[in-house]
């Protein structure tokens, strides 16, 4: 996700990576295990952080439930479209 947002310019590729950055040192600095569980939620967190002027926390919810709708929906294996 976060290569689509720089290719298509909306997303600066030095932003992103001192924004994941940090929140890899925030949770190492926290005691997370260094696995890929933490470096996945890193990820999350710093998407939801650079898109948080363009996306309200409202809508994120909304799409959230829609995404984990669509998930729940999926046959294993196939992959998972929004409607």
């Amino acid at each position: 996700m976060a290569d689509t947002l720089i290719k298509s310019g909306h997303v600066d590729a030095g932003v992103w990576a001192e924004t994941l950055g940090a929140a890899l040192r925030l949770a190492h600095d926290g005691g997370a295990p260094d696995n890929t569980e933490t470096y996945y939620m890193c990820v999350l967190q710093a998407l939801e952080q650079m898109t948080e002027p363009h996306i309200s926390a409202e809508d994120r919810q909304v799409r959230r439930a829609d995404w984990e709708a669509a998930y729940h929906r999926t046959p294993h294996g196939e992959p998972v479209t929004l409607e």
